[in-house]
């Protein structure tokens, strides 16, 4: 997973990167919200850590700015502001996780893995697996691949998935603007900031086409299939930041 780290204090940049280094992730550091906005833009993210007293741009507004552009990747805000006012700015703003500082380390390594896990899985356990379509590798398969992961010999492996990656630049689809052709490449020779496939998505393909198909066959009993939406989109309603914030107000703010 890549995790973004964005604080003006260089050395707590570096520990907090260390932490994630350690558990077999990616960071990159940027040391305003400037920089952290323009970073988040190119690297896409899978988990941001924000500061909250930061140069050009504060982590609050920040957070509110990533969140607008992505609904759906993990937020944790890690700062020295840690009033209990402060804190709820912060859930409003549309964080996931308060830290304050100082931070102890084992604590702040178990808060980053729970973020990158997360998400869809743990939507999933709220709906029931029976309501989702899940595929692709797992963290500890990934990290088991990662350094020796070959996306070219995968594409050359499999004739359906180098005809798929073929269309980007073959001239099935128009690319006045190069971006199927700089995807194409990204995929199989990387890019100055990347591996070749940093999102193992030539790995999770076969799998990606089964639940696809699986999803279709599944589609054919309209009222079962429409009864999973629902259960997934009620399941998912725990994790909104509305059901936070009325949560604060009820067991910390006491207010109604």
């Amino acid at each position: 997973m890549k995790i973004l780290i964005a604080d003006d204090e260089r050395d707590i940049c570096e520990a907090v990167c260390k932490i994630v280094e350690r558990a077999g992730h990616t960071c990159l550091c940027v040391y305003d919200g400037a920089l952290a906005l323009a970073a988040f833009e190119r690297e896409q993210p899978d988990v941001v850590i924000l500061d909250v007293m930061m140069p050009e741009v504060n982590g609050f507004d920040l957070c509110r700015d990533l969140r607008a552009r992505d609904p759906h990747v993990p937020i944790m805000m890690l700062s020295a502001k840690s009033d209990i006012v402060d804190k709820g700015v912060g859930f409003a703003a549309g964080c996931d996780d308060y830290v304050a500082k100082p931070f102890n380390s084992q604590e702040l390594a178990m808060r980053i893995e729970a973020m990158v896990q997360s998400g869809e899985l743990a939507v999933v356990q709220e709906a029931g697996a029976e309501n989702n379509y899940i595929f692709g590798a797992t963290v500890e398969e990934l990290n088991a691949i990662r350094d020796t992961y070959d996306p070219k010999a995968i594409y050359k492996k499999n004739p359906l998935l180098r005809q798929t990656l073929d269309a980007l630049v073959d001239g099935t689809f128009p690319d006045e603007d190069g971006m199927l052709k700089e995807l194409y490449t990204a995929l199989l020779e990387g890019a100055s900031w990347h591996k070749p496939d940093h999102y193992f998505v030539l790995h999770d393909f076969d799998a990606y086409l089964q639940a696809k198909l699986q999803a279709n066959a599944d589609y054919q009993d309209i009222r079962a299939f429409s009864r999973k939406c629902l259960m997934n989109v009620a399941g998912a309603g725990k994790f909104s930041s509305d059901r936070t914030i009325a949560q604060y107000a009820k067991e910390i703010w006491k207010v109604k």
